[in-house]
């Protein structure tokens, strides 16, 4: 959901920089917050996207946190779809470890084609980290890059399960409760103006 990436950003103990749909990014009330934080521009009406794996790759090499939607979409509810060639990519060019979230109920309180979000419960959880080893090989072959996606495709379905059972008789705490009025204080107006921009058929 377009939730999900505001969350993260606001929950994360440390800094993130997304990677973000270029008609996003560019967007005239968006581009200053985007450029702002450092999020990387991926340019999806191309072929490829060299520029973006390239400016992921130097940020992880850095010590960044980048952060990857590694299904590519938010449109299907409720079902964990394949997960693109980007995240592998970069797991095994750098060596970075993934760190899988999951989240259960965005999509709910701020279904397609709403303008505001609803009140309710969303749960995040996050997985230990998954390492793979540094290649050098180039390209990456195929089996190898598959394999990968498929650990990391089983790591997300057990966080997003986690997230599930976080959700289910969750009672927030006085402080807890503060600290969801003040994200939402930064979720509701971003997520308002992601809304009025996004459309249905295009991955986020």
């Amino acid at each position: 959901n377009v939730l999900d990436g505001i969350l993260l950003f606001v929950l994360s103990p440390r800094p993130v920089r997304f990677l973000v749909a270029e008609e996003f990014y560019f967007h005239p009330l968006l581009r200053f917050f985007f450029t702002a934080f450092d999020c990387i521009p991926v340019y999806r009406r191309r072929t490829h996207n060299g520029e973006a794996l390239r400016e992921a790759i130097a940020a992880l090499e850095q010590g960044d946190v980048v952060g990857i939607f590694p299904e590519g979409t938010t449109a299907d509810l409720g079902r964990l779809r394949s997960i693109k060639r980007g995240v592998g990519l970069l797991a095994l060019k750098t060596g970075a470890p993934i760190v899988p979230c999951g989240i259960v109920g965005s999509a709910e309180r701020f279904p397609q084609g709403a303008r505001v979000p609803r009140p309710g419960r969303i749960a995040l959880a996050f997985g230990p980290p998954v390492a793979f080893t540094k290649t050098t090989e180039d390209p990456i072959p195929m089996a190898r890059l598959h394999a990968t996606l498929e650990i990391i495709r089983g790591h997300l379905r057990s966080v997003v399960a986690e997230a599930s059972a976080l959700g289910e008789g969750w009672a927030p705490s006085l402080w807890k409760r503060w600290q969801v009025l003040l994200s939402a204080a930064i979720v509701w107006p971003l997520s308002t103006m992601l809304s009025l921009t996004a459309h249905p058929n295009l991955d986020p």
